[in-house]
């Protein structure tokens, strides 16, 4: 070796770092340490190496586990979506989501041979556009009949859906519309038909009557196409109707006119998707979960690409807060005029306490017509998007007047509520019916069923639903606990109330007067009273709303624990509550629809016990 070279070996080896070829001048720079960025997020990952030359692909944080994706990394927002946005290791965690991964479902697979034929159809809205002729669709050979039991069909101006199951087609390629023999001609504003809940036809310009007279059509067959959306401004018929929203969770209820992809996004954010189906109704109630206390939230709905709101919601606190509560009964009337009322009160919550419709019919789809035609009234519809909407049943929404647990057709009658509402829950595993609770801002509802078990096995309520009416009064922390019933509690009511089972009214009134804070509410009479009824613990007070919109009854006579009575109008009862005072305060106010305030009861908390 030269010695030439030795010399300038040992230079190289002899000086300070910063004489090193390739390497800067500042010390600082070349100490720092950096990842690679290849998103240019300012999260690198991979081995660390030395940062010397600034903005050439390097982060001096590390932690990116997706390194493409510039809206991936530690410290972004986690969405539901599938994605582990915020790189913990978990996707889809704390944010509201629905449970079921975020990812869009695929439409439900077609069946082999198509089963199901819905069809819709809007009668022309003149006097005489409507028919009281029999109805039929037919294709190919087979037909059926157009008929909802307990329901008058085609009248003028409304919109009717037909589920007709059991088809077991080849193929739809064409489909017919007949009606009877006489000269009743049917005048049809828009048809729509949905095979297996796909759309096949629709089409909402028809120049035709269809009947057996002059210029009418006996058997009306177009050709299939899907010219309209329709037979509405919108896919979404119905909703979205705000149901039990919880500190952590929220209920949404939604119907579509056919089995249509629907998107629902919170605060800008996928949360989930559904694809309502005939069996259904189209109906389909959205559950969001992960959820914070107190927290508003704003959400809008794609119906395909028809996008619907922004709606909004404020979930209730896990603390004691102050609570305004609406609550009534029985609109026999299409009269709007109580929910307009109820409206411009401003509850956060409104409770139907039972006989939300008139129905009295053993048949589903008549249930199911009279839920479509009773929600979509635009009054109606606007107080449930806007509070929080628990509803119990009572006689005339069960299956018939005064009717019990004895009734052949109460579980088809309790598949059509559940699809109608959007409570938190209807029964138990084990047990059916429509009872369940709401809970928030230190305030319990207790809805009961008081028809399902009704007699069944000399009760009420039945052994099962009673205990865990008990239990679950008993378990929760509560300040005021809101016991819901259709049927009066009063132990001097008439027929068709908690007084026709004195043995369980005795027991289930003494045991809920040993629990602080309980309050009993209730409807069904044709009146607005107050009422203190004697038990074994404390004086229960007992609140009635009634009616939202029928005839007014008398007020009783006599009665020992009547304090107040009104009749003679519509009413509903709206409840001021303030847990959080030295000494908690409920404020109930009988409110006259059209009248306004009529009476009040101020109920301390100190007098629950």
């Amino acid at each position: 070796m030269r010695r030439g070279v030795v010399w300038n070996l040992l230079l190289a080896a002899c000086a300070p770092d910063s004489a090193k070829v390739g390497v800067p001048d500042s010390a600082a720079t070349c100490a720092s340490v950096g990842y690679a960025d290849a998103d240019g997020d300012g999260w690198g990952t991979g081995p660390a190496r030395p940062d010397c030359t600034p903005g050439a692909g390097l982060a001096a944080r590390d932690g990116d586990c997706d390194d493409t994706r510039r809206d991936v990394g530690p410290d972004v927002p986690e969405r539901c979506d599938g994605i582990d946005q915020d790189c913990d290791g978990a996707r889809d965690e704390g944010v509201p989501g629905d449970g079921a991964g975020c990812a869009d479902p695929p439409a439900p697979e077609a069946p082999a041979r198509p089963g199901t034929i819905s069809v819709t159809v809007q009668t022309d809205g003149g006097f005489l556009d409507g028919t009281l002729e029999p109805a039929s669709v037919c294709v190919g050979t087979q037909c059926r009949t157009l008929d909802i039991p307990d329901w008058l069909d085609r009248l003028p101006g409304a919109t009717e859906t037909y589920h007709l199951d059991g088809w077991n087609l080849d193929a739809v390629d064409s489909f017919a519309l007949r009606t009877g023999s006489g000269r009743d001609g049917w005048n049809l504003a828009c048809v729509q038909v949905a095979v297996d809940g796909r759309p096949v036809y629709c089409g909402d310009a028809l120049p035709v009557t269809v009947g057996s007279g002059r210029g009418e059509t006996a058997s009306w067959s177009p050709s299939l196409s899907v010219d309209c959306r329709g037979c509405g401004p919108s896919p979404l018929t119905h909703g979205p109707l705000l149901g039990a929203v919880t500190p952590h969770a929220a209920r949404l209820r939604i119907r579509t006119d056919a089995m249509r992809r629907v998107r629902l996004r919170v605060d800008g954010a996928h949360v989930a998707t559904a694809w309502p189906r005939p069996a259904d109704d189209f109906a389909h109630v959205f559950v969001v979960e992960g959820l914070s206390p107190a927290t508003r939230y704003t959400y809008e709905l794609e119906a395909d690409d028809v996008i619907e709101g922004p709606f909004s919601f404020t979930t209730p606190s896990e603390d004691p807060a102050p609570l305004r509560l609406a609550f009534g009964s029985c609109t026999l009337f299409d009269d709007e005029e109580a929910f307009t009322a109820i409206r411009a009160w401003a509850p956060d919550v409104f409770v139907f306490a039972g006989d939300s419709h008139y129905g009295e019919t053993d048949s589903r789809d008549a249930h199911r017509a009279h839920y479509r035609a009773a929600q979509a009234r635009p009054a109606r519809a606007a107080l449930f998007r806007e509070a929080v909407t628990l509803a119990t049943w009572d006689d005339h929404d069960f299956t018939g007047n005064n009717d019990a647990g004895d009734e052949a057709a109460k579980a088809e009658v309790l598949e059509a509520f559940t699809e109608a509402w959007a409570n938190a829950s209807y029964g138990l595993p084990d047990v059916p019916g429509v009872f369940g609770t709401w809970e928030g801002d230190g305030v319990q509802i207790v809805l009961l069923d008081d028809r399902y078990w009704r007699g069944v096995d000399g009760s009420i309520l039945g052994s099962a639903q009673e205990d865990w009416l008990l239990a679950t009064v008993a378990a929760s922390p509560a300040v005021f606990h809101l016991v819901v019933s259709g049927s009066q509690w009063t132990r001097e009511g008439a027929d068709d109330s908690w007084a026709d089972w004195p043995l369980a009214q005795d027991r289930v009134l003494d045991a809920l007067s040993g629990i602080p804070g309980v309050v009993l509410l209730d409807g069904d009479v044709h009146r607005a009273e107050f009422r203190a009824v004697p038990a074994l613990g404390y004086t229960l007070p007992a609140l009635t709303s009634s009616p939202l919109s029928n005839i007014g009854g008398g007020c009783p006579e006599g009665d020992s624990d009547l304090l107040a009575c009104h009749t003679g109008a519509n009413y509903f009862m709206g409840l001021e509550i303030d847990p959080t005072a030295d000494d908690p305060v409920l404020v109930a106010q009988i409110l006259e629809v059209g009248g306004g305030l009529v009476d009040t009861w101020e109920i301390r908390a100190s007098t629950l016990r």
